[in-house]
Parts: structure tokens; C-alpha cells; sequence
């Protein structure tokens, strides 16, 4: 038997944003596989696994609690365009495309501005319910 413990609408809720997740992964991920492999800097197998090394360090190193470094949560797309920028510097800045790295930096403001609008807007609506 289906037990109940939300309200039907919140069931609702929840299953729009797995719709949403999934519709956004089924549209987008192939743009943002080619945006990081070929729309900032064209890598070559080596320099993406050497990318991929530093970023894993570089997360590694946020995990620890060093006086100079902060114990803070690193997103791994951070630290991937990172390392592409570190790699198009080493080789002189030629093809690092500017434009690009700044729409997926600005997406670093947006982003959380955004989900935190909409699970504000969310959480008004659920909790002008009673839940």
C-alpha cells in the first residue's frame, strides 16, 4: 500500500524538478561537453587529463583545513575551467577565448542567485500550505 507523507501538490513539485534535471541534462549536456573541450581553449588528450590532475588536486587541497586555505566546498567546474585557463596561460594565451570563459564565470553569479529566487518562491508556496 502507498503510504502518504506529503500533500499531492508537493509530489508535484518534487517531480517537476526531476523532469526539469532531467530534460536539462538530455538538452544541454552535449553543448557543455563541447563549450569546455573545444569552446575556451581546443585541449589535447594530454592537457585534458593534466586538467582534470590539477583540478582534483586543487579540490583535494579546499578539502583540507589549512590555515591558508579555507574548508570550503569547490565546485569541480570551477576548478576544471581553472585548470583550461592555467594550460591556454602556459602555452602564451593564444586561443583562450575570452568571451567564453566570461559567460561560464558570469554563470558563477547567476546561477545561485537564480535557485535561490526560485526555492524562495518554492518554499512560499509549500509553506503557504501548512507543510
Amino acid at each position: 500500500p502507498f503510504v502518504q507523507i506529503f500533500p499531492p501538490f508537493l509530489y508535484v513539485i518534487i517531480l517537476s524538478f526531476v523532469l526539469f534535471i532531467l530534460l536539462g541534462a538530455l538538452s544541454s549536456s552535449k553543448k557543455v561537453i563541447k563549450t569546455w573541450s573545444k569552446g575556451m581553449f581546443p585541449l589535447s588528450s594530454f592537457e585534458a587529463m593534466l586538467m582534470g590532475l590539477s583540478a582534483a588536486c586543487t579540490m583535494f587541497l579546499f578539502s583540507l583545513k589549512l590555515s591558508f586555505i579555507p574548508a570550503v566546498p569547490v565546485s569541480s567546474a570551477a576548478a576544471l575551467i581553472g585548470g583550461i585557463v592555467g594550460i591556454s596561460l602556459a602555452k602564451g594565451g593564444q586561443g583562450l577565448h575570452i568571451k567564453t570563459l566570461v559567460c561560464v564565470a558570469s554563470s558563477w553569479v547567476w546561477a545561485p542567485l537564480l535557485s535561490g529566487l526560485l526555492s524562495y518562491f518554492v518554499s512560499s508556496i509549500i509553506l503557504m500550505w501548512g507543510v
